[in-house]
């Protein structure tokens, strides 16, 4: 890079670490004495000398500190990690034999241990549908004194499947609900 005082960088580096000879350095300080730029150059290369001669060991010390401090820090960002694993090994035995109960059957050999929501017994089933008026708590009333569960609804036409215990259960209700002013629809399936 051309410099506007014809000394080059190179130049300066070898004036501020006194590897030049005593011509090049009787004119380096006579043109720094005209330039206070030229001067200020000088010294913050020569305060630059200074602190890169310092700096090894200054960096080697820093980046030992840093290092120290990552160690020291170390733990208290890690979790415990031997209390998750015996949280999670307990949870995965929970799983397993929830899992075992639920295929092989906890040993009634009655019925089936589970029921989906869509499996309804054949004869026991109505389809209704409430007044739009009817309140939760006036359908929950009026099911509970009919002994009826809602197994599936609304559907597409806002019909409610509502299963009974049995089919006499089923016709004592059939006709409850058919006179219940909460009901608009009641059909057989």
């Amino acid at each position: 890079m051309s410099r506007p005082d014809g000394l080059s960088e190179d130049e300066l580096l070898a004036h501020v670490r006194g590897e030049t000879d005593s011509e090049t350095a009787a004119r380096i300080e006579a043109q720094a004495d005209a330039d206070p730029a030229l001067r200020a150059e000088l010294e913050m290369m020569a305060g630059l000398r200074c602190a890169l001669a310092l700096g090894d060991g200054a960096a080697e010390g820093g980046w030992d500190r840093l290092a120290a401090e990552i160690e020291r820090t170390k733990p208290a960002n890690q979790p415990n990690r031997p209390v998750w694993r015996i949280a999670a090994m307990f949870l995965g035995a929970v799983v397993l034999v929830q899992g075992t109960f639920l295929i092989v059957g906890g040993g009634s050999e009655d019925g089936p241990l589970y029921r989906t929501v869509s499996e309804t017994p054949a004869d026991a089933t109505l389809a209704v549908t409430f007044a739009s008026e009817t309140t939760a708590a006036e359908i929950e009333a009026l099911l509970r004194s009919a002994g009826a569960n809602i197994v599936d609804g609304p559907s597409a036409l806002g019909f409610y499947r509502l299963v009974f215990v049995d089919a006499a259960a089923r016709e004592a209700a059939q006709t409850a609900l058919e006179t219940s002013p909460f009901v608009e629809i009641v059909a057989e399936e």
